[in-house]
């Protein structure tokens, strides 16, 4: 038979029954306490053992005596061997403290669905030894969400910014952000370009100081009334170089109601406001114009009531300007003519078109014309009458129908009288057309006889010329083979003159640069046999001369061309001959022969020289053509002359 036990020993039993509740009840406080733990715990000793789980991790798991002393990686990764990305082990190797944030991708997030703020420090024994790791996650599900949603906002911001920055640099308005002492802290570009400035050069200067330039506040701001007054503000302000502004301060309030500042916005009406002083200057001057002029003008709306007229317009209706606006016109009418004017004014509106009409008042005839004002929607607002008075122009216009009937049978009486004065005229005309033909025909004839002397002349001379030649080469003298050939030379260059005219069309117009080339061929046979290299250059253009130019100008050059090809180069010799001749725009004839050849000597005075070829020059240039003539020696000879073109009329004039 068992012993009893004793009151002692029952008394210890108790003692230890009610131990053992407290540490079970501790423990399952604990449990609860580490269960409701917000995010993970995981205490994990050096063996990757599960020492103790709180958290998510204790909420997911149906008892905690199941996790505790497993391997940590095959509870949590289902894995045989450890995590390679493991953090505790790290912590336990190193001995440092792991503070991160998890991402989408990472394995604890995945396992309890939630964004984690990871801190994993060691856990060490009284004597500092590492026996494991002690990882807490933390939710930050909320924290992550709140920083995608500043994220969000500040993006939002930055564009919403940006935007606002777009259109304030794209406006033509000068905008500025100003604190309560008038400090910039932001412009747009227009505001910046108004000062030739970039927007960062003007922040912190003082807005008076950069546009008005002054030391000191504007006497009239609306920026500083807006910050006093905390309502919008607007005035007219005129900066240093006259220019005008519209400007308009916007008081900036805190959440508090404080005055920040002010936003100011300026916009240059200088133009604006030049133009509405020359609208009304415009509109005093129609004003004064249509109270200058004859015609009445009323503008009335539909129902007749008047909203403006001139003077001449009050004068007629026996009223003032005061007594007639605002008025029916229709009351300073006889019931005949209202009826008859509404009529016609309804027409305006009605048809949009202007009409014209005439009416009687009072004994006086008036020609009114009625233009539409269209409004909006191509509706009529008012309409524009101008009305004058032509009693006067009616009375005028039956007498001059009276006359004009009377005019008639004078008209006819006339036209009876051209009639026969037009069939003389006919008959006059047929005879001076008659006239003409012979006029016609006997000029035809004459001009076949200038023709054909000109083509005998031409004939006769090269005769003469031919019969010099002749001489010439039977002459023994060579003094005389030199006369004759000078004698052949010049009556050759006069026959130039009439082959010429005999060729052409026109009797009165010698081509010069064609009769220098004929000239030239010409000279060239002459004195050809000389032995010399003699070569020509011709430079003429648009020179064109009367036969009594021609022939004393073709004679000058044949003299001129002929002594360069005689003097100016010896036997043998070679060089050049220049012949130019030029026309002026003032019709004056510019001509030179220069050669490079020997030249006259500087001891003989050309302008003394008395050989019959220079006096020749001198009479055909200063005589007959009227002209100057004049020697150079410059490395040869250069002769010049010049003269003016005298048409054949003008020389016959001058002759006689």
């Amino acid at each position: 038979m068992a012993k009893k036990p004793t009151y002692e020993e029952l008394e210890q039993r108790v003692k230890e029954l009610e131990t053992n509740d407290r540490e079970v009840n501790r423990q399952d406080i604990t449990f609860e306490i580490l269960k409701a733990l917000p995010g993970t715990l995981n205490v994990i000793d050096t063996g990757y053992n599960i020492v103790m789980v709180g958290g998510e991790i204790a909420r997911t798991v149906e008892s905690i005596d199941r996790v505790m002393g497993e391997k940590c990686y095959k509870v949590f990764q289902e894995r045989d061997n450890p995590c390679p990305w493991c953090k505790v082990d790290k912590v336990i190797k190193t001995g440092e403290i792991i503070n991160e944030t998890t991402t989408p991708d990472d394995d604890r997030e995945k396992l309890v669905g939630k964004p984690l703020n990871v801190y994993v420090r060691p856990l060490k024994d009284k004597g500092g030894n590492i026996i494991g790791a002690i990882e807490l996650g933390t939710d930050i599900t909320q924290i992550r969400e709140a920083a995608e949603k500043q994220k969000r906002a500040e993006k939002a911001l930055r564009e919403s910014e940006r935007e606002k920055s777009v259109i304030l640099n794209t406006m033509t308005e000068l905008v500025t952000y100003q604190d309560t002492d008038h400090t910039v802290l932001w412009t747009n570009k227009a505001a910046a370009e108004s000062v030739d400035a970039n927007q960062e050069d003007l922040k912190g200067r003082k807005c008076y100081e950069i546009w008005a330039g002054r030391e000191e506040q504007c006497e009239i701001c609306s920026v500083a009334k807006a910050i006093e007054t905390g309502e919008i503000q607007q005035s007219v302000n005129t900066t240093p170089d006259g220019k005008s502004w519209t400007i308009k301060g916007y008081p900036i309030e805190s959440e508090t109601g404080e005055i920040l500042g002010a936003l100011e916005v300026a916009l240059e009406v200088t133009k604006l406001k030049q133009a509405d002083e020359a609208l009304r200057e415009s509109e005093n001057r129609l004003k004064a114009i249509l109270d200058a002029t004859t015609e009445t003008m009323i503008l009335l709306d539909r129902k007749g009531i008047v909203y403006s007229a001139n003077q001449i317009a009050c004068d007629r209706l026996g009223t003032t300007k005061g007594g007639l606006v605002g008025k029916t016109i229709y009351d300073f009418f006889s019931p005949n003519v209202t009826e008859y004017r509404r009529k016609k004014y309804n027409e305006v509106f009605d048809t949009r078109k202007p009409v014209s009409f005439e009416d009687s008042r009072e004994g006086m005839t008036f020609e009114q014309n009625a233009y539409p004002i269209l409004g909006d929607g191509d509706q009529v607002k008012m309409v524009v009458i101008f009305a004058r008075e032509i009693t006067e122009r009616k009375n005028m216009e039956a007498e001059l129908k009276k006359n004009s009937e009377h005019l008639e049978v004078l008209v006819a009486l006339r036209t009876a009288q051209l009639t026969k004065t037009n069939e003389r005229l006919a008959d006059e005309i047929i005879e001076r057309k008659s006239a003409e033909k012979k006029i016609k025909a006997s000029l035809d004839e004459k001009s076949v006889l200038l023709s054909e002397i000109h083509h005998r002349v031409r004939n006769n001379l090269q005769i003469i010329s031919s019969l010099l030649d002749m001489t010439r080469r039977r002459s023994l003298s060579d003094e005389a083979r030199g006369i004759l050939a000078k004698a052949r030379s010049r009556i050759f260059a006069m026959a130039l003159i009439h082959s010429q005219l005999y060729e052409s069309e026109k009797f009165n117009r010698i081509d010069m640069d064609r009769h220098l080339q004929s000239l030239l061929v010409n000279i060239h046979q002459i004195y050809g046999s000389l032995k010399k290299r003699i070569s020509p250059v011709i430079e003429c253009s648009d020179v064109y001369l009367s036969v009594a130019q021609a022939t004393p100008c073709a004679l000058v050059f044949n003299e001129a061309i002929s002594n360069v090809y005689k003097h100016a180069y010896k036997e043998d010799e070679s060089g050049p001959c220049y012949i130019s001749m030029k026309r002026s725009e003032d019709n004056r004839v510019f001509a030179r022969v220069r050669d490079e050849g020997v030249g006259i000597p500087e001891s003989v005075n050309a302008d003394k020289i008395e050989t019959l070829g220079l006096k020749l020059l001198r009479n055909l240039v200063l005589h007959q053509l009227k002209g100057k003539f004049r020697i150079e020696q410059n490395g040869g000879t250069d002769l010049f002359f010049e003269f003016d073109i005298i048409h054949d009329d003008e020389l016959i004039h001058s002759r006689h």
